[in-house]
């Protein structure tokens, strides 16, 4: 392959060639690895030990699972990671590296060795005595009497005890302290399980007792009272009387196999039975609107400035939010960026000092209605005054060029700002040019290509403030890669905080680094996620989650262990197509939510990071061209904002492909030079939400822009010109439709876009841009599937939907599916094979966690406030059916693929035709991965307990009973809830 890195005064063009073997291709060459020398340093890699691996080398794209070396540029950077195989083998560490994930800087050459060795094996000895057997899921076998597995250190098995008709279990005698049928158990060592049966009466038979969600049921005539799972055996033909009882915040949702709708029900036990209680989540009523701060390393603190965002429940803050700390007010500020329809608040940023926070000290603030406080803000004159000794500076060097340095002070004094907040406590400014004469941006040449930026946060009380530098390699007229020294400087002392030799900053991306003029402090700041989720701003997540200490600790260690300087990764796949389950896949990332659940510092920084590392992405553009208008009315000049499809601005622009020959030239960016494809590469398919959630509880400015390139790059990633097609976009471009791409595209597309604008203040233009493009899409898409049309002044897009689109999304069917399908799904092999589904039978499949991720992504925009509530029950078709019916192999909407076409290309028109499809092998596999699952990152049952979620009808409660049976009671969610999601249940 050819690498080619441009820099201002040389171009290198770099071959490299190697074996299959050493770059990960699969070969049985026992043969070394030959790489042809690229620069002037090597790393000679050495396998040792008797287990199996790889070792990756992440920025050369190359792997080795045999010895090999290779040639890599001096002083240059290199990252080695080492993965075993199989979890038969295990990585016992580097020689020649200290740590996991091994970086090396090539200051000569360098030999490594990584070491391999097979897992020690451990025996699990069952037994299972009397008329009875054991079953393990994860290894898919029954032991009946005694048993023998060799298993891996520390593997957790779960164990279930399966009395014989006629038997009754009564209880484990080693391994297992639990009195119920169900128990995991570790193994270490040689672990001995046993299970004992009795053989019950002629005149006895066996009660099984499910109790899912939080409560109890208690059985009068046995004074028994079960919370889990239990078994009872009783006399045939007693007549037994069971009582639910939810815990404190739920109630008693529904019997099943036990006929009454109360709480308690009445049953003649005939035969061997098993009922089932479900309870449910209360709906929260409106709880105390606080958050918490506590000092978490033993160090007093005083003078603490802190600035939170907060979403309000409508009408709760009629006028102005104000803070309140042991039932005193203290001063604070509010800068109200959204108001509900009633006029109350809906969303503000606060900001405050804590005068005093004392060494594992804790204060519990809540937000009331009040006023706003007296003094004045901070003037232009005050912010410039020697009181502050404001400046912050950027100081670019170019090869061969002289230092040129960028003045926030000069910004001010020149009056290049607007201010972001206001107020008598803090003041926010953002210091920028977007105008055409773009006075303070630089570069290489004349292009000038690069433009610095300073958010600035001044703090009246204390004569401090935060500078955020910014820098942008975005506008639309002037990209190229830019390659540069940097070095920033705070303070009219120019204090160097920091500095960066060679930083490759691409086109289309951004970078930012924060400091203070002041010590900042840590503090852990529970946000309060049982206030949040009532304001709909934040998914109705089960908030009985906690994350133990213990899990966030190891979380920290990770970070820790990656890179986080400008345009490392971090914990981002910066690879956005690169397949698998990962944490950034989601309504949230997970580190996101984390920190929504725990407000610890650890966890603060992780997704604070997190969200400025993904500035790196190429898919940053701000308009630069004069004479173009950014809304859909044409009456608001484009300049300096985020790139537009309207009408008057670039309505066929491909965000992905901006020089494309159909796009009108008019719409056309071409860059001013070839650009380089760096590892950092986006997509819509795994489009992340990078900063929403940070933004809501912060209030930084930059993560609102962050979201706004991102909602932008979604937009437009797709060939306006395919008008007709499902490649287009409407009629013209510029209705900014989403029926095409992937499904799971789609999905993050819609997830991304109603995100931003719930953030968007009231009175940016882009609230009514995204607003309209939103009701835009979703209004498409029912017509697409000949849905009543929720919007009906935007019947010429439902109409161009139905009558033209749809010929290209059902090209076999001709009509929309009857089970919600939200396409005809493919042919491939990768989901039509003979291992998943009868394949003479199945034509087309699709991926229904894709579809699962539709359902979310349409529930969120419910949330909300759009109308897509027939859009919801659409999608979800196929899923509540799956679910409803206790014949079919529930288990199978957790399936990796759907069919959805038979051989004569329609689409199967029910459930049980498609469950009949499925190998017997297969589904076997899909219900033993829901049993031992502990994917909370991508399981498919984790998605589909969200969508079932979203979907959630009262009137026909079952599919969510059968996830809080299956699915929500899993306690691996505890500290990853990125899917713990309930449903809203209004009364």
């Amino acid at each position: 392959m050819f690498f080619i890195r441009q820099q201002l005064s040389r171009i290198l063009s770099i071959f490299i060639t190697c074996t299959l073997a050493a770059c990960g291709g699969g070969g049985d060459s026992d043969s070394k690895a030959i790489i042809t020398p690229i620069d002037d340093y090597s790393i000679n890699i050495q396998f040792v030990g008797d287990g199996e691996g790889k070792v990756d080398i992440v920025e050369l794209n190359q792997s080795c699972s045999q010895d090999c070396t290779i040639n890599a540029k001096a002083h240059s950077t290199v990252t080695l990671i080492a993965t075993p195989n199989t979890d038969d083998f295990q990585f016992n560490g580097w020689q020649g590296c200290q740590q996991q994930e091994c970086k090396l800087t090539l200051n000569s050459n360098k030999n490594v060795k990584a070491e391999f060795a097979p897992k020690e094996a451990t025996q699990l000895l069952v037994l299972a005595l009397g008329n009875g057997s054991v079953s393990i899921p994860q290894l898919a076998e029954t032991c009946d009497i005694e048993c023998e597995y060799d298993l891996a250190p520390d593997t957790v098995v779960t164990v279930i005890a399966q009395p014989d008709e006629g038997a009754e279990f009564s209880g484990w005698s080693e391994g297992c302290t639990t009195t119920e049928l169900t128990c995991n158990v570790t193994v270490n060592g040689y672990t001995i399980v046993r299970a004992d049966f009795e053989t019950l009466s002629q005149n006895e038979v066996d009660v099984r007792l499910n109790v899912s969600g939080n409560g109890s049921v208690y059985i009068e005539q046995l004074d028994e009272t079960c919370t889990n799972y239990c078994q009872y055996s009783v006399e045939k033909n007693t007549q037994l009387t069971f009582e639910s009882t939810g815990n404190s915040g739920f109630d008693f949702l529904a019997w099943e196999n036990c006929p009454a709708s109360a709480a308690t029900c009445t049953i003649n036990i005939s035969d061997v039975l098993t009922i089932s209680a479900f309870f449910e989540e209360e709906p929260l009523p409106p709880a105390t609107n606080t958050f918490t701060i506590k000092e978490p390393l033993g160090e007093e603190r005083t003078n603490i400035p802190i600035q939170i965002a907060r979403p309000f429940i409508k009408g709760e803050i009629a006028n102005y939010p104000v803070i309140q700390i042991t039932g005193q007010n203290i001063v604070s500020q509010a800068t109200i960026k959204q108001r509900h329809d009633d006029g109350s608040v809906k969303h503000a940023i606060i900001n405050f000092v804590l005068d005093q926070l004392p060494a594992n000290g804790e204060f519990v603030a809540s937000i009331e209605n009040g006023t706003p406080p007296t003094g004045n803000a901070l003037t232009k004159t005050e912010m410039l005054s020697n009181d502050f000794q404001f400046d912050a500076v950027q100081e670019y060097t170019f090869s061969g060029e002289q230092v040129t340095a960028i003045s926030a002070r000069e910004m001010l004094q020149n009056d290049h700002y607007t201010k972001w907040i206001d107020g008598p406590v803090a003041t926010t400014l953002i210091l920028a040019d977007h105008s055409s004469e773009r006075v303070y941006d630089l570069g290489a040449d004349s292009h000038r290509s690069i433009r610095p930026i300073f958010h600035v946060t001044f703090w009246k009380e204390l004569n401090q403030y935060t500078v955020r530098y910014v820098s942008e390699n975005t506008n639309t007229i002037s990209l190229q890669d830019q390659i540069y020294d940097l070095q920033l400087l705070i303070g009219k002392d120019k204090q160097k905080v920091y500095e960066k030799s060679d930083v490759p900053h691409q086109a289309r991306s951004m970078w930012t680094k924060q400091f203070s003029t002041f010590d900042t402090a840590t503090f852990n700041l529970n946000h309060n996620i049982r206030y949040l989720v009532q304001t709909n701003s934040v998914p109705y997540f089960d908030v009985s989650r906690e994350i133990s200490d213990a899990t966030i600790q190891a979380y920290w260690n990770i970070w820790q262990t990656k890179n986080k300087d400008l345009y490392d990764s971090g914990l981002w796949q910066p690879v956005m197509a690169v397949g698998g389950g990962r944490p950034d896949i989601g309504l949230y990332p997970s580190w996101a939510v984390k920190w929504l659940f725990s407000g610890d510092w650890r966890l603060t920084e992780i997704a604070l990071t997190q969200a400025d590392l993904a500035s790196a992405w190429p898919m940053h553009l701000r308009e630069g061209k004069d004479g173009l208008k950014f809304d859909l009315n044409q009456s608001i000049d484009a300049l300096g904002k985020i790139v537009s499809i309207a009408p008057g601005a670039r309505p066929t622009h491909w965000t992905e492909r901006p020089d494309w020959h159909e796009i009108n030239d008019a719409d056309k960016i071409v860059p001013v030079a070839e650009l380089t494809r760096s590892n950092w590469r986006p997509d819509n398919a795994h489009h992340p939400d990078i900063s929403s959630l940070q933004f809501l509880l912060t209030g930084d400015r930059f993560y609102l822009d962050q979201m706004l390139f991102s909602a932008a790059y979604v937009t437009g990633n797709n060939n306006a010109k395919g008008f007709n097609s499902r490649l287009g976009r409407g009629q013209t471009g510029s209705e900014g439709l989403l029926y095409s791409g992937e499904v799971r595209g789609q999905a993050w597309a819609i997830r991304t876009r109603v995100h931003t604008y719930d953030i968007l203040p009231d009175d940016w233009p882009e609230k009514s841009y995204f607003n309209t493009l939103n009701e835009n899409a979703f209004t498409a898409f029912q017509g697409l599937f000949d849905l009543p049309n929720a919007y009906p002044s935007k019947s010429a897009i439902y109409n161009h939907a139905r009558n033209f689109i749809a010929d290209s999304i059902f090209v076999n069917s001709e009509q929309p599916s009857p089970l919600g399908f939200w396409n005809e799904g493919v042919s491939s092999q990768a989901y039509v094979r003979d291992d998943y589904v009868d394949t003479q039978v199945v034509n087309q499949a699709i991926a229904p966690w894709m579809q699962n991720f539709v359902t979310i992504s349409l529930g969120r925009a419910q949330e909300l406030g759009y109308n897509t509530d027939n859009l919801v029950q659409y999608s979800s078709r196929y899923l509540s059916q799956i679910l409803q019916n206790p014949a079919l192999p529930n288990y199978m909407f957790s399936a990796y693929i759907t069919p959805t076409l038979n051989q004569d290309n329609q689409w199967f028109n029910s459930v049980l035709a498609i469950a009949n499809t499925y190998q017997d092998g297969y589904l076997e596999l899909i219900n033993n991965r829901l049993i031992m699952g502990r994917d909370t990152e991508h399981g498919y049952y984790s998605i589909g307990m969200a969508a079932a979620a979203y979907a959630y009808d009262r009137e026909i409660p079952a599919p969510w009973q059968y996830m809080m049976l299956n699915v929500l009671h899993k306690t691996i969610y505890d500290n990853n809830p990125k899917w713990a999601i309930l449903p809203r249940i209004e009364d």
